[in-house]
């Protein structure tokens, strides 16, 4: 499937934003001391929206697509672990993988060094990105079944 230089743009660009904020996010969480008055790393509401939105989105678009793609298959009959690879690794799609791949990753990691002061939509990110590397787990083993 091609993509317009355009939609690409703004996938590059949604990409870059959603790495940008949970890695900002990630990185306070990482490196955040807890005080007297301050025992959690606060985050505020605009910016847990924002990164929700982005965080989500990039999460349901690169599942569903890769979902789809497999279905496709099937309905080809060649599925196979490595056609269903093959067949959803566009580029772009590719990017998007191995963004949410690398920020979950940092995220996960911060969360779970630094759980008593992680605020909770860190631990939702940690737990959705956790329930999503392990979607793509089954996957693997479902299209090699299959």
């Amino acid at each position: 499937m091609k993509v317009s230089w355009i939609l690409a743009f703004l996938s590059l660009l949604s990409l870059a934003i959603f790495a940008a904020l949970w890695g900002w996010i990630a990185y306070g969480v990482w490196h955040f001391k807890p005080s007297p008055g301050h025992q959690t790393y606060e985050i505020g509401d605009d910016l847990v929206a924002f990164a929700s939105l982005f965080g989500t989105t990039v999460a349901v678009g690169t599942a569903a697509v890769l979902g789809i793609e497999i279905q496709k298959l099937k309905k080809e009959g060649r599925l196979t672990a490595m056609a269903a690879l093959d067949a959803t690794l566009s580029p772009l799609i590719a990017l998007g993988v191995v963004t949410y791949a690398v920020v979950g990753t940092i995220v996960l990691a911060a969360w779970l060094t630094n759980q008593s002061v992680s605020p909770d939509i860190v631990k939702a990110f940690a737990m959705t990105f956790a329930g999503w590397i392990l979607g793509g787990f089954a996957a693997v083993f479902r299209a090699a079944t299959a």
